[in-house]
């Protein structure tokens, strides 16, 4: 999208009997040498922001970082607590990519892998 500046991501689906969508926009910031990705989903009514840190090359593990209030995902103690969150995207080839999302508990559990997606080009 926007000329080939973006890459738009929508996921949608079933996930444990109920509707699942996510749309995410992920970036590269030519200014900050960095790369950018927000998503929005259906699960929580605000946005999670990410960034990476600088880079001097393209890479083929991009890892991105963010906070999110929680809305009660992780369970009723965190509401309204600042998540800590990452976004690890692999680009094992031009036909598959992997995403996870993994989480930091505050005061408790770290690296909490919340969602794996393997994205797999399909030659029609």
């Amino acid at each position: 999208m926007a000329g080939g500046r973006h890459l738009l991501d929508i996921t949608q689906g079933d996930i444990g009997g109920k509707s699942y969508y996510r749309m995410g926009v992920l970036g590269f910031s030519n200014i900050d040498r960095r790369y950018e990705f927000a998503t929005f989903d259906a699960m929580n009514s605000n946005s999670m922001l990410y960034g990476s840190g600088p880079l001097d090359r393209p890479v083929r593990v991009i890892v991105l970082s963010g906070t999110f209030t929680d809305q009660g995902l992780l369970g009723e103690p965190f509401v309204g607590k600042t998540i800590p969150m990452r976004t690890i995207i692999r680009i094992d080839g031009p036909d598959r990519h992997e995403i996870e999302l993994r989480f930091d508990a505050p005061g408790g559990q770290r690296d909490i892998l919340v969602d794996r997606t393997v994205y797999t080009r399909i030659q029609g």
